[in-house]
């Protein structure tokens, strides 16, 4: 993932760590890639984002070689469909890094909330409110 670019990322196409890695994947097994081809600090954040690595990757690709032919956005959306959904519950989160806010306040203020904070409760709405507010402290 492009970690430099994140700020941009999120907030021109709300695309998270975990969406990216996601999708990486996915196009990679699409495309009968090798898990070798996928680079080495991408392949690090796949697994540590959606747990998988070479011998799961190696599970998935052959999954999908028993499945009829699908071509294209459905065989991509098939292949997404057996990856997580959401990141791991056992992620570690080191006491180094940084908390960038890059939702926007008139998101938070809506009365209807966006896509991407459809599933917060009303405290982690807070929350992030308050990170919004306070911005990011180095």
């Amino acid at each position: 993932y492009p970690y430099e670019c994140q700020h941009g990322l999120m907030r021109l196409r709300l695309q998270t760590p975990f969406a990216y890695c996601a999708a990486l994947v996915a196009e990679a097994i699409a495309a009968e890639r090798s898990y070798d081809a996928i680079p080495n600090f991408t392949a690090a954040d796949c697994l540590r984002l959606l747990g998988v690595g070479r011998n799961e990757y190696i599970a998935l690709t052959n999954s999908q070689k028993g499945r009829p032919l699908l071509w294209g956005a459905r065989r991509v959306a098939a292949i997404l469909e057996q990856l997580p959904a959401a990141p791991r519950a056992d992620l570690a989160i080191s006491h180094w890094w940084y908390v960038h806010p890059v939702v926007s306040a008139e998101d938070l203020a809506a009365p209807q909330r966006p896509a991407g904070l459809a599933r917060c409760t009303d405290d982690d709405a807070t929350c992030l409110e308050v990170l919004v507010a306070a911005g990011c402290k180095r």
